[in-house]
């Protein structure tokens, strides 16, 4: 029987639930973003535990058919974020459907950018002045602190904003906006680690990153 689940263990993956039921999933160690539209949230949510499409379904809740559930499976399979399992039951017009579905869906279910099309992406996407952070707190100490982020021509936004960085093992934790140029992140920690580490605030298409901006110490 068709279904699916995680790829890999979910301590791989930073997940951030927006209030429009979209999620976006930060892979820390390829940087790589993924935006998840509501509908492939709740498959990826569903496939944490190996699942069959009518299991899945059912723990919806919601009137769907199969075929946007495959499709939605088949986006987060090319992502690499699920994997399928007992494909050889699908039925070719069901597959054939799914792909049908996905492939002419006016947005794609799952929209992945990796960091260097992140860079790319929100240097062409963007008009007017360009964003940039200009200032952080200086510096934190390891394991958990809040980090101050400044932004110039920034669109922050409470709920939308993602802060990542790009160290493995330092995480962010609740972010906090005040307007649209700052915020405070509680950073976390799960390693030793002293040094400067890169931060990214992700807005929608609004990618800012600030390179070597975070400076760790053991303290």
């Amino acid at each position: 029987m068709t279904g699916c689940q995680l790829q890999r263990v979910p301590g791989e993956f930073v997940v951030e639930r927006l209030p429009d039921g979209s999620t976006v999933v930060f892979e820390s160690a390829t940087k790589t973003v993924h935006s998840l539209n509501p509908l492939a949230a709740l498959v990826f949510e569903a496939c944490r535990e190996k699942i069959s499409v009518t299991r899945l379904i059912e723990a919806i809740g919601s009137p769907v058919s199969e075929e946007p559930i495959l499709a939605a499976i088949r986006e987060l399979e090319s992502a690499g974020l699920v994997e399928r399992s007992g494909a050889e039951g699908t039925s070719r017009r069901g597959v054939l459907r799914a792909v049908g579905i996905a492939a002419g869906a006016a947005v794609p279910m799952v929209l992945s950018l990796t960091a260097s099309e992140q860079r790319a992406y929100a240097a062409i996407a963007r008009s007017g002045p360009q964003p940039t952070i200009t200032a952080v707190e200086s510096t934190i100490c390891d394991g958990q602190d809040t980090l101050d982020i400044v932004g110039v021509n920034t669109h922050f936004a409470q709920g939308s904003s993602i802060v990542t960085f790009d160290q493995a093992g330092v995480t962010a934790g609740t972010v906090t906006v005040t307007d649209p140029t700052h915020l405070s992140v509680q950073v976390l920690s799960s390693i030793f680690f002293a040094g400067s580490v890169g931060v990214t605030v992700t807005t929608g298409s609004e990618i800012v990153v600030g390179p070597s901006l975070v400076q760790i110490q053991l303290c």
